[in-house]
């Protein structure tokens, strides 16, 4: 990742985390937040995009990344979900 990018995403999380009123979307914490991918990067070429991120904290996200393919299935679908709830309202 190039020292732009990075720059650029570090500018656009803080957009998220605002979005999201600083709480992980899952269970509603506000400590240890991360801005997830709800597609991962190396599938989605248009990965940067809000309706592709959501607040987690540091447990959901490593819940969310704990290796177990169904759960990240279902999560990723309720995250789409809350995503496209937000647009709408």
């Amino acid at each position: 990742m190039d020292r732009d990018y990075y720059l650029a995403f570090e500018n656009f999380k803080e957009k998220i985390l605002k979005r999201d009123n600083y709480e992980c979307q899952n269970c509603n914490g506000s400590t240890g937040l991360l801005v997830h991918h709800i597609i991962p990067r190396r599938n989605n070429p248009k990965r940067d995009v809000p309706d592709n991120l959501i607040t987690l904290c540091f447990e959901c996200h490593e819940m969310v990344h704990g290796g177990n393919h169904g759960f990240l299935g279902l999560f990723t679908k309720h995250f789409q979900e809350m995503i496209k709830e937000k647009r709408n309202h």
